[in-house]
């Protein structure tokens, strides 16, 4: 199980966002930018996200822990 982070490039939280990581099943991260994810990987090899305005600039996995920016 990994928790899921989503911010903003000022590190800011982004909330409200549905994101898949390595072409998974989208997750929906709540109004305080966390979610749970269980990931089987001990790689990120993509994030993408189900708003087509935005992109993930870059992600992090470190300690149980994914930030998407």
């Amino acid at each position: 199980m990994v928790q899921v982070k989503t911010l903003t490039e000022e590190l800011d939280v982004y909330g409200n966002l549905r994101v898949s990581v390595n072409d998974g099943a989208f997750i929906s991260v709540g109004a305080n930018g966390t979610g749970f994810l269980e990931l089987n990987a001990n790689s990120v090899k993509s994030v993408n996200i189900k708003d087509a305005s935005l992109e993930a600039a870059s992600w992090t996995l470190s300690e149980g822990i994914l930030e998407i920016i």
